[in-house]
């Protein structure tokens, strides 16, 4: 799994947010934030989006995010 697929699932899943849910809030297909947690590729407006969605304005914020427990 990628870095990029990791954080954002270990983000979504410590906000308590389930895929439909944060889909909706990103305003993305459920099927494109499925794509993106399994380290397929999407579209970079559709990871701004997410990123957006998770509450973040960077993707390297939401790394960061994700490592702080886990460091």
């Amino acid at each position: 799994m990628s870095r990029v697929a990791e954080a954002v699932r270990t983000v979504r899943t410590r906000q308590n947010l389930t895929q439909v849910q944060l889909a909706a809030r990103a305003g993305v297909a459920r099927t494109a934030l499925i794509r993106l947690e399994s380290g397929g590729k999407v579209r970079h407006s559709t990871q701004r989006s997410i990123v957006q969605g998770l509450g973040f304005t960077l993707l390297d914020d939401v790394i960061r995010a994700a490592g702080e427990r886990n460091s």
